[in-house]
């Protein structure tokens, strides 16, 4: 994509011939034009909404945690605080395209939907054949900027995925193809991610400097699936730059503070020390800090668990500085960014997992390779694409080296995407690129089908391709 989100890989073209670039969603009246659903919880997710939300029926909301996004069977979003008018609400909140689609989805007889508190649509007609029982918050006037911006920013690669309704004529399209053409299908696919993060990163620019965007980046990356919300709340709400009044050996007090990590039952030198720099700049960040709902504290390993990730990145911060340029420079010397992220030591954290925790026999790393290399794919290479402006050696080492990265550990999507389109040709994801690409076609077509009827298009596109390939 150019700086304006314009596709150039071959893919990104046939899809917008198809189906509409993904940041062309106009919206017009009196034609309403399909808008989906999965967007909407994205901006619901990230609040890119005006302040103060009015309701349906002109009362002041107030998010103060938009709730958990499941991905599961029920409400989309679970253990949300809001205020209305002053009074405090908690529970879940269901996000629908139009007002009507609770009755229409049957919700009104199902009893996990009980615990809804807020409805979030993006029409408020048609109307539903009685009123709602929660109030109704209508999104199509109160948003941050226009819908088609909003749908090129943000980045869905994070959120739950529910398992695609829908034929396997996809997987029979691919399967067609010979595994050279199925790789090289994918990794046009693969730049023609890396161009949309790299748009995103050129977006969030607008907002902040350089150094906060990255940190942003990274800091989101190293929330992994479970905690990534957390974690771009908390790089924002405690910003590296511009830079901070607080002095760097306070720092990881106020972001374990702002985290809420503070204070532990078990109560260590480290987290006492901790504490007390909290309690120093405590009246100045109070107000920031994050409700506990934001984290998810179990179903991981315990090296991955948000104490220890936040930890991590406390270390990285005091040790390593500003990392972008560093980053930059391994790119054009053609070395591997990831590298700048690893070999952290610290005498706390390589033998601990959360705060006040009991120390563990042998230290581990605080980053490791995988984790690095995440990083590297997912948010070094899209920033260095998108800060690359009149450095076109950086651009094309940004776009070769992810080209030729070798392929991370799968995670839940991917393994997901490899079971509905890839099941008999898995082995042709043998680049990073073609593990992104395979991620960029089940966004693209699996979960957003925007054929006639919610009819799948891909068999079409790859027939395309395949005859201009």
């Amino acid at each position: 994509m150019s700086g304006q989100g314009t596709p150039t890989t071959r893919y990104g073209q046939l899809r917008a011939q198809l189906c509409g670039a993904p940041h062309t969603i106009h919206v017009r009246e009196p034609a309403r034009l399909p808008v989906p659903e999965r967007l909407l919880q994205l901006i619901w997710q990230e609040q890119r909404l005006r302040r103060p939300l009015q309701t349906a029926d002109g009362q002041q909301l107030d998010v103060l945690f938009p709730g958990w996004w499941s991905g599961e069977a029920g409400p989309d979003f679970r253990h949300a605080i809001l205020r209305l008018n002053q009074r405090e609400l908690r529970g879940d909140v269901e996000v629908h395209v139009h007002v009507a689609d609770w009755f229409q989805h049957k919700h009104d007889r199902d009893p996990r939907y009980a615990n809804v508190v807020l409805h979030v649509v993006f029409w408020n007609e048609p109307p539903p054949r009685q009123p709602l029982a929660a109030p109704v918050v209508v999104l199509a006037h109160q948003l941050e900027t226009s819908l088609e911006d909003l749908r090129n920013e943000l980045d869905a690669e994070s959120t739950p995925a529910r398992a695609p309704a829908c034929s396997r004529q996809c997987a029979r399209a691919l399967r067609e193809l010979p595994s050279a053409k199925v790789q090289q299908f994918l990794a046009e696919a693969g730049q023609d991610r890396l161009e949309r993060k790299a748009y995103r990163f050129r977006e969030r620019l607008k907002s902040v400097p350089v150094p906060q965007a990255f940190y942003e980046g990274w800091m989101e990356a190293l929330g992994y699936k479970a905690n990534k919300t957390g974690f771009r709340l908390l790089a924002r709400r405690v910003p590296w730059w511009p830079e901070s009044t607080v002095p760097v050996g306070d720092r990881a007090g106020v972001l374990f503070g702002v985290a809420g990590f503070l204070p532990v039952r078990r109560a260590d030198s480290y987290t006492r020390a901790l504490w007390s720099r909290w309690w120093r700049w405590r009246g100045e960040f109070e107000e920031r800090t994050l409700p506990p709902t934001v984290w998810s504290l179990s179903g991981s390993r315990p090296t991955n668990h948000p104490h220890r990730r936040l930890g991590a990145a406390t270390v990285l911060l005091e040790q390593r500085g500003d990392l972008w340029p560093a980053c930059l420079r391994a790119i054009e010397a053609r070395d591997d960014p990831a590298e700048l992220f690893m070999g952290l030591q610290d005498d706390y954290w390589s033998r601990h997992c959360t705060l006040g925790g009991r120390a563990v026999k042998q230290p581990t790393e605080l980053i490791g390779r995988a984790r690095a290399e995440e990083i590297a794919i997912n948010v070094v290479f899209p920033f260095a694409l998108a800060v690359a402006g009149n450095n076109p050696t950086l651009a094309a080492e940004a776009r070769n080296q992810f080209a030729q990265y070798p392929p991370s550990a799968p995670n839940s999507l991917l393994r997901r995407a490899v079971e509905h389109l890839l099941p008999d040709q898995s082995r042709a994801l043998t680049a990073a690129a073609h593990q992104q690409g395979l991620l960029q076609v089940f966004e693209d077509f699996c979960l957003n089908p925007t054929g006639p009827n919610g009819q799948c298009r891909l068999p079409e596109l790859v027939e395309r391709w395949r005859q201009e390939s």
